[in-house]
């Protein structure tokens, strides 16, 4: 049943004088509690809760009838405080809004044969007042073994007949204990008055589920429809998730949030529902030219149903900038200076894509038709790599340089590649460092990685002093004879070397030269590493308030940045 109709009964149920039971079932994480909150606080606002009280009750954790009891009168609060956590302010007002009800009560209590061994405390005694209110009782499934399920359901009888109450149940019944569950539906004819089963559509859980005030709400939204998400608890992990990229991707092109939202989504899913998505291995190896290379072997394309989800879901492939959202999913944080990194590149594909759409119209042309324009289709492909090199990702490129050969292959893949590489010649090592990357198991091509290797390598050949504290500041280790070869860096070269520096290479390579003030018993070498290079970042604190800001979030210490140099710049 969905929500379009699960809520209009729900409103009949709250307005309706009468005592009753409503029952509302439903699968684990479709979002009973949430969407009950909800469509409970929108009748109170449009004035259809006729009842003065209300209380939520979770019997998880809760070990006999007593304790029920009691935990109904705690979570007790007025009608006009629905939404409200119980606490002590929302007892006292309970109690100071019926002060006749309360003593009578309390006399009852005294008058009561025996009254001190079961009515031993202020909650027991609270019950008794309890009468025409509403009261929810979640979780029954979770229940102590301790607590009878007739008991429950007994008490669910008595405030309804005897208290005239309106009990509101919310159940996964699939997760009943076999013997409970023919309990259950035994009783349930007895007493319950209304049954709901609660089955939203993706929309309706969308809706219900994602907050509509954020401003990648619509996109969020849009996605998660078409992936079939119904369950309330992983909507509501998705737009956390969401929540913290869009804090970090403020700065760069909407475009690249956009690509974040949707793949924050796919991944999302297929980490916590693995028997319904396409599972983390396939979208890691996904090509688009990983069917077609299957089909000419002989072979056929894997997993087709989950190769239908992704095409109308619209996402062929996971990019670099893709596999950081992909490794922050499963890790349960995110990498925040690496995403940059990586978003920073997509905005500059994006941009240069812009100016020219050769490689997605190339892509377009291969797709969209059964022309036998193979030929035609592989000139494109080729005109792009040359045209836009920097518009093309490395995985990208993989696999574009492997359905070139199929096509009919190039005169010399190997000048193709040499002008990627140099167009590319800006990018610092790890753009190059397949070994280290974590989207370079994606790039397949064995002369793409080829030609990746031997960029690499002419980083590692110059040994400079850059390249040294980068990669002391990536692996946070050393080799002696690195130490020994940067202590002879002068304040000033390491000065001109920051300066120079940029993005992740910058935050890395003052990392290493900072790496020593923590170590325990530095060498003389170490000790000289550290002077020179606070000496530097002292230099370029004091030229402006923003170096000075600079300086402290990439490890200076507060005393660097802040020690008394004149400004030279404002």
């Amino acid at each position: 049943m969905s929500a379009r109709i699960v809520k209009p009964e729900i409103e009949r149920f709250l307005q309706d004088d009468s005592p009753g039971v409503l029952v509302i079932a439903g699968k684990w994480g479709v979002g009973k509690t949430f969407a009950w909150n909800r469509f409970l606080a929108d009748a109170k606002r449009a004035g259809k809760v006729r009842s003065p009280y209300y209380a939520y009750v979770s019997l998880f954790g809760l070990g006999s009838l007593d304790e029920l009891k009691a935990a109904v009168f705690q979570n007790t609060v007025q009608a006009a405080e629905i939404g409200k956590a119980a606490d002590l302010d929302t007892l006292n007002g309970v109690v100071k809004s019926a002060p006749a009800l309360w003593r009578k009560g309390g006399t009852l209590a005294r008058l009561l044969p025996g009254a001190d061994k079961y009515l031993s405390n202020f909650e027991k005694v609270g019950f008794f007042w309890i009468k025409e209110q509403i009261i929810c009782i979640d979780d029954l499934e979770r229940k102590s073994r301790n607590l009878d399920l007739r008991d429950v359901l007994g008490l669910i009888s008595y405030l309804k007949e005897q208290r005239r109450c309106k009990v509101v149940l919310l159940l996964n019944e699939e997760q009943l204990a076999e013997v409970e569950a023919a309990e259950f539906h035994s009783q349930l004819e007895k007493i319950g008055d209304v049954t709901l089963r609660f089955d939203p559509t993706p929309a309706e859980a969308a809706e219900i589920g994602i907050n509509p005030r954020s401003k990648f709400c619509g996109n969020l939204r849009a996605n998660c429809e078409k992936l079939g998400i119904v369950n309330i608890r992983t909507l509501k992990k998705i737009e956390r998730m969401a929540a913290r990229l869009d804090e970090e991707l403020i700065a760069f092109d909407p475009r690249v949030l956009k690509q974040a939202i949707q793949s924050v989504a796919l991944f999302a899913y297929a980490k916590f529902h693995p028997d319904d998505a396409p599972s983390v291995e396939f979208l890691r190896s996904l090509s688009d030219y990983e069917a077609q290379f299957a089909e000419a072997q002989g072979g056929q394309p894997s997993h087709p149903e989950w190769r239908a989800i992704l095409d109308e879901y619209g996402f062929a492939q996971v990019d670099e900038f893709d596999s950081v959202i992909l490794q922050s999913v499963l890790n349960g944080h995110l990498d925040a200076a690496h995403l940059q990194g990586e978003a920073k590149r997509l905005e500059q594909r994006l941009i240069e894509s812009d100016g020219d759409r050769s490689f997605s119209e190339a892509w377009e042309l291969y797709h969209d038709s059964f022309e036998d324009n193979g030929e035609i289709v592989r000139e494109r492909f080729i005109d792009a790599i040359r045209k836009t090199p920097k518009a093309i990702s490395p995985t990208h490129l993989s696999a574009t340089v492997a359905l070139i050969k199929e096509l009919g292959g190039v005169e010399n893949i190997d000048d193709l590649l040499a002008g990627y590489v140099e167009a590319r010649g800006d990018e610092d090592v790890d753009f190059w460092d397949l070994e280290e990357s974590t989207f370079g198991e994606e790039v397949r091509d064995p002369d793409v990685r080829e030609a990746f290797r031997q960029k690499f390598e002419t980083f590692q050949e110059r040994r400079s002093v850059s390249a040294i504290l980068i990669e002391i500041g990536k692996k946070k280790g050393w080799d002696p004879a690195d130490v020994e070869f940067v202590s002879h860096q002068s304040s000033d070269a390491l000065y001109l070397l920051f300066k120079t520096l940029r993005g992740n290479d910058l935050r890395r390579a003052v990392a290493g030269a900072l790496m020593f003030k923590n170590v325990g018993n530095p060498s003389e070498e170490m000790n000289r590493i550290t002077a020179n290079a606070s000496s530097a970042l002292a230099r370029i604190a004091a030229e402006s308030v923003i170096n000075r800001r600079r300086v402290l979030q990439k490890g200076g210490d507060v005393a660097i940045a802040n020690q008394e140099v004149p400004l030279t710049g404002a």
